[in-house]
């Protein structure tokens, strides 16, 4: 971040960044946050920075164009009701990107090229301009942003809601005395080429994502300017130009190609020029089109938003001078278009139902559905027919906020268009500062978190939302042990910092919630009953009153029976529903998707309540979908650094448990998927279970005893734990061959006997090399009571084969597998033809390669195997 007395930032940043700083103040002084964006990913937004935001305090506003509006429905859970969801209108595209953070205290503006996206947040290169401002003073930028605020809606269509959201920001934004500074430049009144600086200047360099057909408005640019000399930025197979148009404009005006091999997409908007040794800037959303440049809204140009400054160095991106020849054969071709079509723009709670709008009138009548917000997003129901030829209408009924609204046509020949999702917003709600956040006590524990759809939900999103601000660095602290050359006051302060996280995580779960996902048992207190908690959410509070501002005696009285219910549904939970089982293989999805960027505890929690999931019938006993989710989330605990001390007993007996619940669903004699993944996850997190410890294991496992029987009890669980770190492949494979019914044992470390009654030794032998599924070097052989017997020496690629047929002749075979073919799969096949035989001229002569390797075993090449069992 900048210094407060440095009002720019370019690029430097995420505003992600922006965020955390102010939550990391603790003072929760934000009053408003504003986000205005072309493109807009709600689920993004939700996961990444609605939780640091109502932290802080925040009403929250989210705005974006109405025809690139593209919410998923499954990732969105909040918006209509902890925070404002709108919609934005005018002929051209609005295209403006600001973030305002505006309190009491201090303020931020920041205007820029990035998008509500992750890839505008985070994975583009964009420019971002930020200014600073507190009581004592605060650049002009911030209060000529406050002016445009109040102006947008007199220009721009915009959904319920948002033009109050602005003014009121603004209102904030108008308390903090304004000095000079960088100017702050739209297009609302006149185009922003008009108010580019004339010219002319020694030098004008140029770069942007988007130019337009016949580079007209570079053309304009070259004109108001008058360079000497004239550098454009191409990002090869990325910058969307017209070549031959471009390469014009270069030939005529001393131009030199800048070609940009930046392998992040350069999203950023960037004119500046050179007079002397002084450096101007003019960037934010505007790209070098007309529509950006040339025009207003009004006569069909887009909304933008810019900033105009001076710099004290280039801001042009660096890269290899080129001829204009380069892209002169490059085709204007645009990359996305704004959806036609069906299109709703808000629908907003007014008494007795709902307010609805329509970005543009239907040509032919449709219906309006709903998906209720406590239903999942498949379900939908019409709930009135929507005339043609109107923008606004009235639906009356109960629609609770939140839900999902849709608008469906149908044309003449029968093809049915669906609109995008909009979210009811209940503007109360929606408008009201998060209360208490940081002081409420959570108390849900995790009968009732897994008893109740809202609350489990909830919990994913602000695991989500909280990845980034909670974990920091605790997963590299807090070691047991000190290390050589470490200070007593590192020791210390390591354990003071887990501590803190500790806090952090009881105050943001709940503490039930970090004992649940501790293994340890809740005392009496924090296992009283208590109100439900939703983590990032009080939608009734507000800054003064804490507490319960309307519960009635009645209200308490069904909280009670609501929670003795669910405690009730835990205890006893039968056969879930169809929809039940649908909404908790969701969640587990979900836990799945998230559980990689979690701190420890979160990770905990997170798979805890995975394997109790799978503990409460989402999955009837003969289905094994759950087996890839358990296994993805047992590899996510063991990748990257060592889980801290303080949690490596809880890590190592958590994964000790998951791997036992995944051993007892996955042969060892089988090669199925399951038995695959069983064995990738065992591999990469091996090194977790020597921390395993006899009384975690007993909590962890307690629920899954339950449904999976004495496999997963304690003694089962280490046995396995122990079989796992001992890693004895030759062992494993005598066991997996038992359980094929064969008999078995270890000849040397190196050679697997395989005994019995034997129709074909080949496929025995073959068998015993596929159970001891390696890549080294490994034999197997097997005989019967005809006195015929095979060796199979295994050394990947090649699998040889030396063996006595009826007649007595030894015979040596070479096959060669490929990445595509295993032993096991030969093993499956029951067929040797599969893999690529190697040419030999005789098979009665041995193999050298076959001869160093049995050699190396410890067997001798010119007799037949002998057993020393016997």
């Amino acid at each position: 971040m900048p210094e407060r007395d440095d009002p720019q930032e370019f690029g430097a940043a995420s505003p992600l960044t922006w965020l955390f700083a102010e939550e990391g103040h603790g003072d929760r002084q934000l009053e408003h946050a504003l986000f205005l964006s072309f493109t807009l990913d709600l689920g993004f937004f939700e996961a990444m920075a609605l939780g640091p935001l109502r932290a802080s305090g925040a009403r929250v506003t989210v705005v974006g164009d109405a025809g690139m509006s593209r919410p998923d429905p499954r990732a969105v859970r909040q918006a209509g009701r902890s925070y404002l969801a709108g919609l934005a209108q005018c002929p051209g595209a609005f295209h403006p990107k600001l973030v305002v953070l505006v309190g009491q205290q201090r303020c931020l503006t920041a205007i820029g090229s990035g998008n509500t996206t992750l890839a505008g947040w985070q994975n583009n290169a964009d420019l971002w301009t930020v200014f600073h401002g507190t009581p004592e003073g605060a650049p002009r930028a911030i209060s000529q942003v406050s002016r445009w605020m109040r102006d947008l809606p007199k220009h721009v269509r915009l959904s319920a809601g948002v033009a109050d959201a602005l003014s009121a920001a603004a209102s904030h934004l108008e308390i903090f005395p304004s000095a000079d500074g960088p100017l702050v430049l739209d297009n609302l009144d006149r185009p922003l080429l008009d108010q580019i600086p004339e010219g002319p200047v020694d030098e004008l360099r140029v770069s942007a994502p988007f130019h337009d057909p016949g580079a007209v408005a570079l053309t304009a640019l070259v004109e108001r300017l008058a360079p000497a000399s004239l550098k454009v930025a191409f990002q090869p197979g990325m910058t969307v130009l017209d070549g031959s148009a471009l390469s014009r404009v270069l030939h005529d005006n001393n131009g030199e190609l800048i070609v940009d091999d930046e392998a992040r997409y350069r999203h950023g908007k960037l004119v500046e020029w050179s007079i002397g040794d002084r450096t101007f800037t003019f960037t934010g959303s505007a790209n070098l089109s007309s529509a950006a440049l040339c025009r207003t809204p009004a006569a069909g140009g887009n909304c933008e938003l810019a900033v105009l400054s001076e710099v004290p160095r280039s801001k042009m991106p660096e890269g290899r001078s080129a001829l204009p020849s380069e892209v002169a054969s490059q085709r204007f071709a645009i990359r996305a278009t704004r959806k036609e079509g069906p299109a709703l723009f808000g629908v907003t709670l007014i008494d007795g139902g709902v307010h609805v709008e329509l970005v543009r009138s239907l040509r032919a009548p449709g219906v309006l559905e709903l998906s209720p917000a406590h239903l999942p997003p498949d379900d939908w129901n019409q709930v009135v027919d929507v005339p043609a030829g109107v923008l606004e209408l009235v639906v009356h009924g109960e629609i609770a906020p939140g839900s999902r609204c849709r608008l469906v046509t149908v044309d003449d020949e029968g093809a049915r268009a669906v609109s995008e999702v909009v979210f009811v917003v209940d503007p109360q709600t929606a408008s009201q500062r998060p209360a208490h956040v940081r002081t409420q006590k959570r108390t849900t524990k995790p009968d009732e978190l897994l008893a109740d759809n809202a609350l489990l939900e909830q919990l994913i999103a602000d695991l989500v939302s909280l990845r980034v601000g909670l974990v920091g660095n605790p997963p590299r602290m807090a070691s047991a042990t000190r290390t050589p050359g470490r200070s007593s006051s590192e020791t210390a302060g390591e354990a003071e910092s887990w501590r803190s996280y500790v806090d952090r995580c009881s105050g943001r779960l709940g503490l039930p919630l970090v004992n649940f996902a501790l293994g340890r048992r809740l005392d009496e207190e924090t296992s009283a009953p208590g109100p439900k908690a939703v983590w990032s959410e009080n939608l009734s509070g507000d800054d003064e009153e804490p507490g319960l501002e309307d519960d009635s005696a009645e209200d308490l009285a069904d909280q009670a029976a609501d929670h003795s219910e669910n405690e009730q549904l835990h205890e006893n939970p039968g056969s879930p529903d169809p929809a039940r089982r649908r909404w908790l293989r969701r969640s587990a999805k979900e836990l799945v998707e998230v559980v990689d960027s979690l701190g420890p505890i979160e990770r905990l929690l997170a798979t805890r309540l995975l394997l109790t999931i799978t503990t409460m019938g989402a999955w009837r006993s003969d289905e094994l979908e759950w087996f890839p989710f358990v296994a993805t989330t047992l590899t996510a605990l063991g990748r990257g650094e060592a889980p801290p001390a303080d949690v490596e007993a809880q890590t190592g007996s958590l994964v000790a448990v998951g791997l036992a619940l995944l051993r007892m669903h996955a042969p060892r004699h089988e090669q199925t998927d399951e038995a695959m993944r069983y064995r990738e996850s065992a591999e990469s997190i091996a090194h977790l279970l020597p921390a395993a410890e006899p009384d975690l294991v007993t909590e962890y496992s307690a629920r899954l005893t339950m449904r999976f029987g004495g496999l997963v009890d304690t003694e089962s669980v280490l046995a396995l734990a122990d079989e796992i770190v001992q890693a004895d492949p030759m062992s494993d494979a005598v066991l997996a061959l038992h359980e094929q019914g064969r008999q078995a044992h270890v000849d040397s470390p190196l050679v697997l006997h395989v005994t019995g009654d034997l129709g074909n030794p080949a496929i025995a032998a073959l068998d015993a090399i596929a159970a001891v599924a390696s890549d080294e070097v490994v034999g197997a052989w097997a005989s019967n009571s005809e006195g015929r017997w095979t060796l199979l020496v295994w050394r990947k690629p090649d699998l040889y084969r030396v063996e006595r047929d009826k007649s007595g002749l030894v015979l040596w075979r070479q096959y060669r597998l490929d990445r595509r073919l295993s032993p096991a799969a030969l093993a499956r096949a029951r067929d040797f033809d599969l893999a690529q035989k190697v040419p030999r001229r005789a098979l009665i002569q041995p193999i050298p390669d076959a001869v160093e390797l049995i050699r190396m075993l410890g067997l001798d090449p010119t007799t037949p195997p002998v057993c020393p069992m016997v």
